[in-house]
C-alpha cells in the first residue's frame, strides 16, 4: 500500500516554495538574479561555476572534430574529467607524470605536434602549409587524422583484439556474473569491434584515443558492477593498458617518420630555433619606467630619481648645517662624504 501511494504521489505536480515568503526569514540571498541560495553557499556556487566552465569548454573550436562525429551525450564527462586528472604513475611529481598529463591534454584538445600544429607555429618553414601524413602519405597530417590513418588501422585492430579478453577478465574477476554472459556482452560492445575505412569516422575508438570516456563504456561496466567505485577501477585499468599500447605503437613511429620527412626537406631543429629567434617580439603594453639621472661631475656616481635625489640633497644640507661643516652631496662611490674632523 505504501508503494502504491508513493507511485501515485510521483504523478502529482511538485510543490513550489518561494523562500522569500517564508516566515522568520530575515534575508534570502539570490545568486545573480537566477535562483535563491537555499543550501551551502560553497556547494551552490561550485555547481554554477562548473556549469559555466563546462559551457566554455564545449565552445572550444579545437574540439569540433569530436562534436562533428559524436553527440555531447555520448561522452561521460565526469568520468572523462577524472581520467584526465588520474595519475597512472607512482610519483606525486615527476617528469614522467608531467609527460603523461601533457599528452592527455594535448590529445584531447587536438594540439599534439602533428602537421597542422607545426604549420601553424612555423608557417615559413613548411611550403604551402601542408605536411603529408608520414605513415600513409595520402592525407594531410593533422590531429584529426590520428587514429584514422588507413595504414594504422591494422595496428589499432590488433590492440582492440588484445583488449577484448582483458575487459572480459576484469569483469569476471570483479563481478559475480556468468563468464558466458560477460563474453557475449563484450563481443557485442561497439568499442571493441574492428575498425575499417567504412566505420572509422564514427568508431568509438576515436574518443578513447583522444582521452575521452564514452557513455556506452561506462554503461557496460556499470551494468555488471552496480558500484561506481568498482566501475572506475575497471575502466582505469583498461584505459591504462589500452593507451600504453596505442602510445607505443603509434606515437614513436609517427615522430620518427615525421623527423625523417623534415630532414629530407631541409628542416632541422636549428631552423626551428632560428625561426623563433628571428621572429619579432610583441610590443609590451606597459613600458618600464625610465629613471632620469641627475648630472654629476663624477662618472662613477650612482643614478637616482629626481625625487630621491632631491630628498637626499635636502637631508645632506640639513646635516651640514647641524654639524657646521660642508658636506659634498655625492661621493665617488655614491655615498655622502663626511669630513674626518666632523666630530
Amino acid at each position: 500500500m505504501a508503494d502504491d501511494l508513493a507511485n501515485e504521489a510521483r504523478q502529482l505536480a511538485p510543490y513550489e516554495i518561494n523562500p522569500t515568503n517564508l516566515p522568520g526569514s530575515l534575508m534570502t540571498p539570490i545568486w545573480a538574479s537566477i535562483a535563491p541560495i537555499d543550501r551551502d553557499i560553497k556547494k551552490f556556487c561550485h555547481n554554477l561555476t562548473d556549469v559555466y566552465t563546462f559551457d566554455q569548454f564545449l565552445g572550444n573550436p579545437s574540439l569540433s572534430p569530436i562534436f562533428n562525429r559524436f553527440p555531447v551525450t555520448s561522452i561521460h564527462w565526469p568520468l572523462t574529467r577524472s581520467w584526465l586528472q588520474y595519475n597512472s604513475t607512482p610519483d606525486v611529481c615527476s617528469f614522467s607524470k608531467s609527460s603523461h598529463n601533457a599528452y592527455k591534454i594535448k590529445a584531447l584538445n587536438h594540439i599534439l605536434p602533428y602537421g597542422d600544429i607545426l604549420t601553424k607555429h612555423y608557417p615559413d618553414l613548411y611550403s604551402n602549409h601542408h605536411i603529408p601524413c608520414p605513415v600513409c602519405n595520402n592525407h594531410q597530417d593533422t590531429n584529426e587524422h590520428l587514429g584514422l590513418c588507413s595504414n594504422l588501422l591494422p595496428v589499432i585492430n590488433n590492440i582492440l583484439l588484445e583488449h577484448k579478453p582483458i575487459l572480459q577478465r576484469l569483469l569476471v574477476e570483479k563481478t559475480s556474473y556468468s563468464p558466458v554472459l560477460i563474453s557475449q556482452s563484450v563481443d557485442q560492445f561497439e568499442l571493441l569491434t574492428p575498425i575499417a575505412d567504412s566505420n572509422s569516422y564514427n568508431h568509438p575508438v576515436y574518443l578513447i584515443i583522444h582521452q575521452l570516456v564514452s557513455q556506452d563504456f561506462y554503461n557496460l561496466v556499470r551494468s555488471f558492477t552496480f558500484n561506481d567505485k568498482l566501475t572506475r577501477s575497471i575502466i582505469w585499468e583498461f584505459l591504462i593498458s589500452f593507451h600504453e599500447r596505442i602510445y607505443q605503437q603509434i606515437w614513436p613511429k609517427h615522430c620518427s617518420l615525421l623527423k625523417l620527412w623534415e630532414q629530407c626537406n631541409g628542416i632541422t631543429p636549428k631552423c626551428k630555433r632560428d625561426f623563433w629567434r628571428k621572429k619579432p617580439k610583441k610590443s609590451r603594453d606597459h613600458q618600464p619606467n625610465q629613471f632620469t639621472t641627475r648630472p654629476s661631475n663624477t662618472s662613477s656616481s650612482r643614478p637616482y630619481t629626481e625625487r630621491g635625489g632631491l630628498l637626499a640633497e635636502v637631508l645632506l644640507r640639513w646635516l651640514g648645517r647641524e654639524l657646521g661643516k660642508s658636506i659634498s652631496p655625492v661621493s665617488h662611490c655614491g655615498q655622502p662624504q663626511i669630513p674626518k674632523n666632523t666630530y
